[in-house]
């Protein structure tokens, strides 16, 4: 039978102690953050085949069950856009500045913001609506407001993914500040006026998921740590075996 004898270095004990927190608590980190980018992705592409919504009723309502909704194809053939309101979203094309314009469309009493384009940084000042009326078929694909979509990282605007639009620095909302009563909830990235482009195919986003191989980096760096610790024990006679008799 073998006899462990270790006689820990106090002030390395302390030093391993302290950095083997700190990577397990990364590594746990990663990992929670692996299941819920898996649960996303599921969820993305739940939405992203299946059938499109026809209204803005069937959207608030998919919305408020919590069902997947974004990236999910949206077809409205009859809205009205009669408000001079809207608002620009900065982005950028081959390094140059330019500006997704967000008009209110509305439809069976529910309103809502739309992208219809994207226009250069010099067009903005003068920007001016030319779409108004009624009768306007909207095709394209739903897209949830930051604030709705459940434990999100922070906004990355070039590749704009995450982003909140119903909420000012200042605390004012959009629609307030615009005049008009929308939900804010979701928004709807318009890609065509035109119901002969109807069937749009599915998008899914270019989401990466590398949380496990960084998991399995912290906790491997956590093992290498300890293994390191009792090889300097062993060398400095402070973790020996004996054999008993």
């Amino acid at each position: 039978m073998r006899r462990i004898h270790f006689n820990p270095m106090p002030w390395l004990t302390a030093i391993v102690l302290l950095f083997l927190f700190i990577l397990i608590k990364l590594g746990t980190w990663q990992y929670e953050r692996l299941k819920w980018k898996t649960n996303l992705l599921a969820e993305v592409e739940s939405a992203a085949v299946s059938e499109p919504f026809y209204s803005l009723k069937e959207v608030q309502k998919a919305v408020s069950s919590g069902a997947p909704v974004d990236f999910r194809r949206v077809v409205l053939r009859n809205t009205s856009q009669f408000s001079d309101a809207h608002f620009f979203v900065f982005t950028s094309e081959n390094r140059n500045i330019s500006w997704r314009v967000f008009r209110p469309i509305t439809e069976s009493e529910i309103t809502v913001f739309s992208s219809f384009e994207t226009i250069k940084d010099v067009d903005k000042l003068g920007y001016i609506n030319k779409t108004q009326g009624s009768d306007l078929p909207v095709v394209g694909y739903i897209r949830l407001a930051r604030e709705v979509v459940q434990g999100a990282p922070r906004n990355t605007p070039s590749e704009n993914r995450w982003f909140g639009f119903n909420q000012l620095p200042n605390s004012h909302p959009w629609d307030e500040i615009a005049g008009v009563n929308a939900d804010m909830s979701f928004y709807i990235d318009a890609k065509s006026t035109d119901l002969d482009n109807e069937y749009l195919p599915p998008l899914r986003p270019d989401i990466r998921n590398n949380h496990l191989d960084y998991m399995l980096t912290w906790y491997s760096f956590a093992i290498i740590l300890m293994i390191i610790y009792f090889i300097i024990h062993n060398r400095a006679g402070r973790l020996k075996f004996h054999n008993e008799n």
